[in-house]
């Protein structure tokens, strides 16, 4: 059951939409914004974001609120949250590789030292 400020809302015609920013250097389109969806409904809006973000593959994520304001004969719009940071970050192959010969190194000299009297 809704609450009445919930059908005072979408009577005015909000809606929320919920934004995701791409890394520029990865984007294969022309903006690195895409619009992920529109909700009448603040929380869904606000879940949706915060799952997007913890999927860790966008660098910004922003819910905005549109709405119509019929006293000055204009649309609104306005950003309610935004979540950045906490971007997963890729290994490269070299990067393991060096890694593993580091480990190698170091489990080598450890053994030396352990045999040799």
């Amino acid at each position: 059951m809704s609450s009445p400020s919930a059908k005072a809302e979408n009577a005015q015609g909000i809606e929320y939409s919920v934004y995701v920013y791409f890394d520029p250097q990865k984007s294969k389109s022309k903006s690195p914004w895409e619009m992920k969806g529109i909700t009448d409904n603040m929380e869904k809006a606000m879940s949706d974001a915060q799952s997007l973000h913890d999927s860790r593959e966008y660098i910004k994520v922003e819910v905005k609120k549109k709405y119509f304001d019929q006293k000055n004969n204009r649309t609104v719009d306005m950003t309610l949250k935004v979540l950045e940071g906490n971007v997963k970050r890729e290994m490269g192959v070299m990067t393991i590789l060096a890694i593993s010969f580091v480990c190698c190194g170091l489990a080598f000299a450890g053994a030396y030292f352990l045999t040799v009297k």
